[in-house]
């Protein structure tokens, strides 16, 4: 897949050197085109370069703003999905209580490697542990399962069963959630559109820069660096826990804490 292995400080080192090449290039081709090193374009010229460079600005910008936004709205899911499983074994935990007597423990001890196996998913910085740690607390909430379901065969029907098979179901079903919002990503052929129009508007800004007998080169410079950062950032935000922004895992902390003393 496109940018996902690589670190994010490489993604930008390449996309930054990339465009600043495209904006000399656009530069020297304009220079070599017009005829001209500086400042004899007309204005019916410049107004046209002019109209051109915004429109392809204002795509990108658009463009930009549409992936942050997606990005964003995948972060905050995935946070809010952690607190939500938090809560639901917690809830389950605290309605334990209901078993007989005997039951109780081994429920509480499978309960608390379940927690320490789903904290390892969350802290996962790549695919192969993620899906390790997942793998183990899908064989732990199993084997609650069994013994929570034995415990209650073993007793006449009451209203205990509902209280604590929905709790017991919800942890298992947000833990489904969370894989699959962990695996989404922005679509490639996004990513690669917000690279092409980057790209193609430096070599257009630096074309537009030809008709002028100051190139700006450090504006420019400045300008495409924030551009890259804009786009590394939405890169970090795609990405759950191999980036630096990264999706707080303190509420199953605090319960899995909470579970194993």
């Amino acid at each position: 897949m496109l940018f996902a292995g690589s670190p994010l400080w490489l993604d930008f080192i390449l996309l930054l050197a990339i465009a600043v090449a495209a904006y000399e290039s656009g530069r020297l081709l304009g220079v070599r085109l017009l005829g001209r090193a500086a400042g004899e374009a007309d204005e019916a010229e410049d107004a046209a370069d002019g109209h051109a460079l915004s429109g392809v600005f204002g795509l990108l910008a658009l463009l930009l703003a549409f992936s942050f936004g997606m990005a964003l709205n995948r972060y905050e899911e995935r946070r809010e999905l952690v607190v939500a499983e938090a809560n639901a074994l917690s809830t389950f935990a605290s309605r334990v209580e209901l078993l007989a007597a005997e039951d109780r423990t081994p429920v509480r001890e499978l309960l608390a490697q379940y927690g320490r196996s789903r904290l390892a998913f969350g802290g996962a910085t790549n695919e192969a542990d993620a899906n390790a740690a997942y793998a183990e607390a899908a064989r732990m909430h199993a084997r609650i399962g069994d013994l929570v379901y034995a415990s209650l065969a073993r007793t006449p029907p009451d209203p205990r069963g509902p209280l604590l098979i929905q709790p017991f179901n919800e942890a298992g079903d947000i833990a489904a959630e969370r894989l699959a919002a962990r695996e989404a990503r922005l679509p490639e052929a996004v990513l690669l559109l917000l690279c092409i129009f980057a790209i193609c508007g430096a070599g257009l800004l630096g074309y537009n820069r030809a008709a002028s007998q100051r190139t700006h080169r450090p504006a420019a410079l400045l300008f495409l660096t924030l551009l890259a950062v804009a786009f590394v950032t939405v890169l970090d935000l795609d990405r759950p826990r191999s980036g630096s922004i990264l999706v707080p895992q303190q509420a199953m902390e605090r319960q899995v804490a909470e579970l194993v003393s």
